[in-house]
């Protein structure tokens, strides 16, 4: 919560968003909640709704829910919610969720008790696959299945890189509003690409899941830097060949295709922090050659790690 932060009364949040707010056993009276929205309609058919909140008091509201994909992500806090007839406790074990939505319902939401909430909302309309020419393609038959079902829902692991992402989406821009919107645009597509990935996916035991959780925790840390695959595998009980490919099983990509990833990503936030130099970001990613590192940050998010160091995106 900062300067931005704006109180808002039942009688704001509908004129902001049509919701017919109201408490069945508390009378309104003051603002419901302070803080600040982001509502940014990114092309059309993909949106990016977020929030971070005070919730100064319980209250219910109710608005509509349009068809379409939805991707959830709470960084803080609980709602209870309704999506049509479909119950759902929204934080806590459910920080990542994909729902859709068939046809026009309504979407209730309950706020039990007063506290804090961040979240970012992804929201796909069925027009966006279908302009894009996504849903002629071969490989859209499980997301065409998962979109075909009303009120249909898959609960995501909330990775590392989702919630980053997600964090990003809700920092408040220091950049020229067109860079800022192609910023939102590839962060909102990059989480979109991650959940859909999940529903392609052919479903694999608990234990192979588990071992490839192991193995995120194994990569994240500083160990993975000086260890062969051969040696992950070693460490958690399998073989290189199995241990690849329960992981492109669950994340869709390679392990050193995803571990090259973070570590541009960690090279990245190291420079939108202004905590270090160019060089000294290539070398944390790996890359003796500052020119490869920049080669491969510009292939991996659209400019250059000098661009990010001036603060020109």
């Amino acid at each position: 919560m900062g300067k931005r932060d704006i109180d808002f009364h039942q009688a704001d949040l509908a004129r902001l968003f049509g919701d017919d707010a109201q408490n069945d056993v508390i009378q309104q009276v003051g603002p419901l909640l302070r803080g600040r929205f982001v509502v940014e309609d990114l092309r059309p058919g993909l949106a990016l709704h977020g929030n971070e909140l005070e919730f100064l008091q319980a209250h219910q509201s109710e608005g509509p829910l349009s068809p379409g994909l939805r991707l959830i992500i709470m960084l803080e806090g609980k709602v209870d919610a309704r999506f049509g007839a479909l119950p759902l406790v929204l934080g806590a074990d459910n920080r990542c969720l994909l729902v859709s939505s068939v046809e026009e319902d309504v979407l209730q939401r309950s706020i039990t008790q007063p506290g804090y909430q961040r979240q970012v909302v992804i929201a796909l309309e069925p027009s966006w696959f279908e302009e894009g020419g996504l849903s002629a393609m071969a490989d859209f038959k499980s997301v065409a299945q998962f979109c075909a079902q009303h009120l249909a829902h898959r609960k995501l692991a909330p990775s590392r890189q989702i919630l980053q992402l997600a964090e990003g989406l809700l920092q408040p821009a220091h950049r020229t509003p067109y860079l800022h919107k192609i910023y939102c645009e590839c962060s909102a597509l990059e989480l979109v690409l991650t959940a859909l990935g999940e529903l392609n996916h052919v479903p694999i035991k608990s234990r192979s899941r588990g071992r490839v959780a192991q193995l995120l925790e194994l990569l994240q840390s500083d160990a993975a830097s000086s260890m062969s695959l051969e040696q992950m595998a070693l460490a958690l009980g399998s073989n290189a060949t199995t241990l690849q490919r329960e992981f492109r099983a669950v994340h869709g990509m390679s392990i050193f295709a995803w571990l090259r990833r973070h570590k541009l990503q960690e090279a990245r936030l190291m420079l939108e922090s202004d905590t270090c130099s160019v060089l000294n970001a290539a070398l944390l990613a790996g890359y003796s050659n500052p020119a490869n590192f920049a080669t491969a940050f510009k292939r991996e998010f659209g400019f250059t790690p000098r661009q990010v160091g001036q603060g020109l995106v």
